[in-house]
């Protein structure tokens, strides 16, 4: 049976639903392959990609961001630049913060964008670990979906990401001039 209808010599009312999802997923999995590359290709030159995992940086870096961090080298830094480092009063806890202040002892006064206040312990060179360099949006939103135990939202991103996969048109299913799903309607 063509894709006519037999009653009234119409094309059916849903023809374009296949290719309208299909140009979604496809537009989607770009998305997911973009974010990938620009997390991953800064690692080549040296850049370590931070998971950003509480609101500090609100508005400007969200939860679930990726900061590329570039290793600090000891130069003097300005107010205003992101830095990552280990934080004075907890021992192995890493932050990314926002230098407020150089103080005339050589340490650093950092704070979160989303603090009323600065931090506390002053920061010295040593402490920093890098420079934030690039921001990646919501590209670690698993990662933080996983330490925060929202196996719910991983599972749906996760199947949702299989099935966009699964949406694309085979290759081999196309015709040579039309995509499947105009070959697979009778449209041609």
């Amino acid at each position: 049976m063509s894709a006519m209808t037999r009653t009234t010599g119409r094309a059916p009312t849903c023809w374009w639903v296949p290719p309208v999802v299909s140009v979604a997923c496809a537009f989607y999995l770009a998305v997911v392959v973009v974010l990938a590359a620009w997390t991953l290709l800064p690692v080549l030159v040296g850049w370590r990609p931070m998971v950003i995992v509480s609101g500090s940086m609100q508005p400007r870096v969200q939860v679930g961001d990726i900061v590329l961090v570039d290793a600090y080298d000891g130069d003097p830094l300005g107010a205003g630049t992101v830095v990552n480092f280990t934080d004075p009063t907890q021992p192995g806890r890493v932050v990314t913060h926002r230098i407020a202040a150089s103080n005339p002892d050589g340490t650093y006064t950092t704070k979160g964008d989303a603090n009323p206040t600065p931090d506390s312990a002053h920061i010295p060179p040593d402490a920093i670990h890098g420079v934030a360099r690039l921001l990646v949006p919501s590209a670690g939103l698993p990662v933080v979906w996983l330490s925060n135990g929202r196996y719910d939202a991983m599972a749906v991103w996760a199947l949702g990401t299989i099935l966009a996969f699964g949406s694309l048109p085979s290759p081999a299913a196309a015709s040579p001039r039309f995509p499947s799903w105009v070959a697979a309607r009778g449209l041609v």
